[in-house]
């Protein structure tokens, strides 16, 4: 099955279809914009990535050279994602939540010219993201069974940690410049 539609009348643009979200970051940080890292172990999906980047001379420090993270199975390449990027399930909804490593997608990503305060050059960013299959967080995952742990202890006793001191007369004598943070 082709994961790869290019239109020629397009070169800006990049279709890639049923690719999976090997890393998400949904929300920018610092000094990180955010991004879906897709998996482009397949050689069709790595060689369109290849040849659009080329074609569209992306980039900043190596113009038209794709750079690719990882190796073998997780070879992925990142796409900008910007808050204007429309994320929708097969049944046009909003799909932002399920967004996640993992995920299948299909993508729509644009090159374009910029000129500003930091330079020039051609970057690119993701138009539109299809999610065929939610990606799972493992941070949720995690914080879910948490939770479902404290609710199963609900009812029992408080544990209270016996080096913490039930004394707090010694508070009023605490000097905050020896606290090490």
């Amino acid at each position: 099955m082709t994961k790869v539609q290019f239109n020629e009348n397009k070169p800006e643009e990049l279709t890639l279809l049923n690719v999976k979200v090997e890393d998400a970051c949904l929300k920018a940080e610092e000094n990180r914009t955010p991004y879906l890292a897709i998996n482009v172990h397949n050689p069709e999906v790595k060689e369109a990535v290849t040849d659009w980047v080329k074609l569209n001379n992306l980039g900043k420090d190596e113009p038209g050279v794709a750079k690719f993270s990882g190796s073998g199975d997780l070879l992925t390449y990142r796409f900008k994602l910007t808050s204007k990027t429309e994320v929708i399930d097969r049944d046009g909804t909003d799909a932002r939540e399920k967004l996640d490593d993992g995920a299948v997608i299909t993508m729509v990503a644009t090159a374009y010219a910029y000129n500003n305060n930091y330079g020039s050059g051609v970057g690119q960013k993701l138009l539109a993201v299809v999610v065929h299959k939610a990606g799972e967080n493992i941070n949720k995952k995690a914080a879910s069974r948490l939770l479902n742990m404290t609710h199963q202890d609900e009812g029992k006793d408080e544990v209270v940690p016996e080096d913490i001191s039930e004394d707090l007369e010694d508070i009023e004598n605490i000097n905050m410049d020896e606290i090490p943070f």
